[in-house]
């Protein structure tokens, strides 16, 4: 569900000739929300954001109640966004609703990864807030977002080159699983077999 009405999720599943192995992604039959997901998971987060601009972001990050996962994406363009000027000047407006994202959906990891990204790219953030968010990420289990576990990855990161033991070793674990994740979809994707 989306602020706009349902989008139809389309999942693809191709076998490879070679090995038989399945490969298996999900796509949204929304252009402009899949294009806008391809963008961020790229990195391109300007290009996500002509799509999907500061109003529409705002719309979708304050319908979390109804629609959590369009809310997460439109707080990833927010957060992630934030270099832009226009987006900084209007900041305060939505940065409660991220941490209320997080507070609020306990199965969701990508609003405490959010809100503990928020945190660390505040100038005033608060350090031991962001440790807290991305413990609390990693507890809730895979980010929905490959983009997610990428800055999952990053929160662990920072902590752990502090000497911070437990963010290392969820860092260890997180490498693992991002070693078998397919970076080119945003949904996360993970293979495995019965060895790992």
């Amino acid at each position: 569900m989306t602020p706009d009405g349902q989008a139809e999720v389309e999942l693809l599943v191709k076998m490879h000739n070679l090995d038989e192995a399945l490969d298996y992604s999900i796509t949204i039959a929304e252009p402009m929300i899949n294009t806008a997901l391809g963008y961020i998971n790229n990195g391109a987060i300007h290009l996500a954001q002509r799509l999907i601009d500061y109003k529409l972001a705002r719309r979708m990050l304050a319908g979390k109640v109804s629609y959590p996962f369009s809310a997460t994406v439109g707080g990833y363009i927010l957060v992630l966004g934030r270099n832009a000027q226009g987006y900084r000047d209007q900041s305060d407006n939505w940065k409660s609703w991220v941490k209320n994202l997080d507070n609020w959906f306990e199965w969701l990891p990508d609003g405490a990864i959010l809100h503990g990204a928020m945190q660390l790219m505040d100038k005033g953030g608060d350090e031991e807030v962001a440790r807290d968010a991305f413990m609390r990420a990693f507890s809730r289990g895979l980010p929905f977002f490959t983009f997610g576990l990428k800055h999952l990855i990053d929160g662990m990161r920072y902590f752990a080159r502090d000497g911070d033991s437990a963010a290392a070793d969820r860092l260890a674990t997180l490498q693992t699983i991002a070693s078998r994740a397919d970076p080119g979809v945003p949904f996360l994707s993970v293979q495995f077999s019965n060895q790992w």
